[in-house]
């Protein structure tokens, strides 16, 4: 045992901690400590309209955090040159050990490549992916955004201590991340959750065009009523006009908890993204008209941590890859997210709740 501590000292993976007082006689309890200061993370969330990033050492403490706005209008080349910067810039004096990135768009497990992103239709394809890897000197994982944040809430919001978790991002456009049984489900090419697609009128209306942002957004202007933003959608003293849009909204809303709650019976269903940040009020009358259609419903969460959720969760992925890598039992890893596994991915610490 002293030789293999003395490997992992040289390594600089652990140093010693205080001296154990026993009270008996004989050799000193010598303890060690594993050193998160031997790595770092950066964690990128990629959206269409903000990038945001976040940075931990290999115990999961917070060393830096920024948010940008996406520079959307840029080229595939030039937006993977960006990102590559922001990540690496993050940290001036501390090397980075991993990336983990969250992408608007649905990212194949099996090939990486990336469709359905039509809010930044530049992470299309592979040619994104492979220039940041190819700019990027060190591993860097890739994953749907919407998948990032739930692993972000399992860890430190609104799915914390649950074993089963669905989370709505409502954002600039809709997506959905799924924990079952504490594991991350992707599917056979990565469309588990992509309720966005689904039907909801005979004339095509899809749910995204009625949850999203961009959706409400152009349901406004069709109306002759042009927002600046969705605070006026929903406020008490709203136009009629708008107040259509928003029983839409609600009825759409309603429609996609039903679907998830009896595809996947979650113990709870988180709301995040910037659109969710306005049901805060109205979250618990949505929940008992939920609990009237469907029996056992699930519980109703709007997020804690706010549209930081997708960069945290990349940090919870990247640390997954880096335990790996330093040569933690994948079996205790892998794909695994909950909150049985506290000792080995460590608590983050120096969050606030009011998350950029």
């Amino acid at each position: 045992m002293s030789r293999v501590v003395d490997g992992l000292t040289g390594e600089g993976l652990v140093r010693d901690s205080p001296l154990v007082p026993t009270g008996r006689r004989g050799r000193r309890i010598s303890p060690v400590a594993f050193n998160g200061d031997v790595g770092a993370v950066v964690g990128v969330d990629l959206g269409g309209s903000n990038c945001r990033l976040v940075a931990t050492d290999l115990l999961g403490r917070v060393l830096a955090r920024t948010r940008r706005r996406t520079p959307s209008r840029l080229s595939t080349a030039k937006l993977a040159r960006w990102v590559s910067d922001q990540a690496l810039a993050l940290l001036e004096d501390r090397s980075v050990g991993r990336v983990a990135v969250g992408l608007p768009g649905i990212v194949d497990p099996q090939t990486g490549a990336v469709r359905g992103a039509p809010n930044l239709p530049q992470v299309e394809g592979l040619s994104f992916i492979e220039a940041i890897r190819d700019q990027v000197p060190v591993p860097v994982t890739f994953d749907n955004d919407s998948n990032m944040a739930v692993l972000g809430e399992i860890r430190l919001g609104g799915g914390r201590g649950k074993r089963n978790v669905v989370m709505f991002t409502i954002g600039t456009g809709l997506g959905a991340g799924v924990v079952m049984d504490g594991r991350l489900l992707r599917g056979r090419s990565g469309l588990v959750g992509e309720l966005g697609y689904l039907p909801v009128g005979l004339d095509g209306t899809t749910l995204e065009s009625l949850l999203s942002a961009h959706g409400l957004m152009a349901q406004a202007a069709q109306r002759g009523v042009h927002l600046t933003s969705l605070t006026a959608m929903f406020a008490l003293s709203a136009p009629k006009a708008l107040q259509e849009i928003r029983k839409r909204f609600s009825k759409g809303l309603l429609t996609a908890l039903v679907a998830v709650t009896v595809a996947y019976e979650p113990d709870v269903v988180v709301l995040g993204g910037g659109v969710a940040n306005s049901l805060r009020e109205t979250i618990g009358g949505l929940e008992k008209e939920l609990h009237t259609i469907v029996p056992e419903g699930p519980e109703l969460a709007v997020s804690a941590i706010g549209d930081a959720a997708g960069a945290f969760g990349a940090v919870v992925a990247g640390l997954h890859d880096a335990y790996v890598q330093l040569g933690v039992d994948p079996s205790l890893l892998d794909g695994s997210v909950g909150p049985e596994l506290t000792g080995v991915l460590a608590e983050f610490t120096e969050v606030s709740a009011d998350a950029d």
